[in-house]
C-alpha cells in the first residue's frame, strides 16, 4: 500500500514494472554483467532506442527475484517534487510506509525543498536490512539539475540494502566515471544488448515461428547488428513473405519495416 496524501493522483501505471512475457531466449550473460545475485550499487542499462533496454532489465530481476521498486520516468518528472513524490511512492511498494513524513511534506500547500528531505529519507533507508532494488526507466527523459542532484545524493550516501537499477538512451550525469574505477558501477551497453546468432536462432523459432537455416540465421543477425526492434521486424516482415529466402537475400538496413520505425 502507497501511504501518500496524493496516491490518488499518482499514476500507478508508473509504478508498476511492465510485464513482459516469458522471453524465449535465455540470456542469463546480461544478468551476470550486472553481477549475477550479488547486484553493484548501481546497474546502468544503457544503448540508444530499440536495444530492447527495459525487457533486458526487467528480465535480470524477474530472475534476480528480488523486491523492485518501479518508476517509469516521463518529461513531468524533471519537477524534482514530483521525482521524489514517485520515488518515495514506489519504495512504498515494497517498504510500507517508509518515507511518509517526506511525502506529506512534499504534499503540504508550502512544500520544503524536495533535497532538504533526503537526508531523513536514507536514515530511513539505512534501517532496512532486505535488499531491494530501486530502478528507474527511461532515465534520459531527466534533464532536470535539480533532479540530478536528488539522484547524486541517494548515490553518494547509498544504504547497504538499496540497489539502483536505471535504463537510458545516454549516460545520465551521475558518478559514472567515478563508480567504474570503484566497482560500484555495473554496465549493459550497446554490444552487450545485441543478440548473438544462437540468441537470434532462439528468437526467430520460438517468437516467429520461423525455422531459418544456420546461413540465414546468420546473415540476418549481421545485417540488423542485432538490434532486438530489427529483428523484431525482420521477423514480422518474414510472416508476410511468400518467398522468405528471396526476401533473406536481399534484405537490407533500410527496409520500408525499419525505416517506419527510425521515423517514428
Amino acid at each position: 500500500m502507497i501511504d501518500h496524501p496524493f496516491a490518488a493522483a499518482l499514476l500507478r501505471t508508473k509504478l508498476s514494472m511492465p510485464g513482459v512475457a516469458a522471453l524465449p531466449v535465455e540470456r542469463p550473460r546480461l544478468l551476470d554483467a550486472l553481477g549475477g545475485a550479488s547486484l553493484r550499487p548501481l546497474s546502468l542499462v544503457c544503448a540508444p532506442a530499440g536495444f530492447g533496454k527495459t525487457t533486458a532489465l526487467v528480465s535480470c530481476l524477474r530472475a534476480l527475484a528480488w523486491p523492485v521498486a518501479w518508476v517509469a520516468l516521463d518529461e513531468l518528472d524533471n519537477d524534482a517534487n514530483r521525482f521524489l513524490q514517485y520515488l518515495i511512492a514506489a519504495i512504498q511498494t515494497v517498504q510500507p510506509g517508509l518515507g511518509s513524513f517526506a511525502s506529506k511534506s512534499l504534499s503540504s500547500p508550502n512544500p520544503p525543498n524536495p533535497q532538504s528531505l533526503l537526508p531523513g529519507l536514507v536514515n530511513e533507508l539505512h534501517a532496512i536490512e532486505q535488499p531491494f532494488v530501486l530502478a528507474l526507466d527511461d532515465y534520459h527523459v531527466i534533464e532536470s539539475s535539480a533532479v540530478h542532484q536528488l539522484l547524486n545524493f541517494l548515490i553518494e550516501q547509498q544504504p547497504p540494502a538499496l540497489h539502483i537499477a536505471m535504463t537510458s538512451r545516454s549516460v545520465p550525469p551521475l558518478p559514472v566515471a567515478r563508480m567504474r574505477v570503484g566497482r560500484t558501477l555495473a554496465e549493459l551497453g550497446e554490444a552487450d544488448l545485441r543478440f548473438t546468432t544462437k540468441e537470434a536462432e532462439q528468437f526467430f523459432r520460438h517468437s516467429a515461428g520461423l525455422n531459418l537455416s544456420d546461413q540465414e540465421v546468420a546473415l540476418l543477425t549481421r545485417r540488423t547488428e542485432g538490434w532486438a526492434a530489427g529483428m523484431q521486424l525482420v521477423g514480422l516482415s518474414l510472416s508476410d513473405e511468400p518467398d522468405r529466402s528471396a526476401f533473406i537475400q536481399t534484405f537490407a538496413g533500410d527496409h520500408r519495416h525499419i525505416a517506419d520505425y527510425l521515423t517514428e
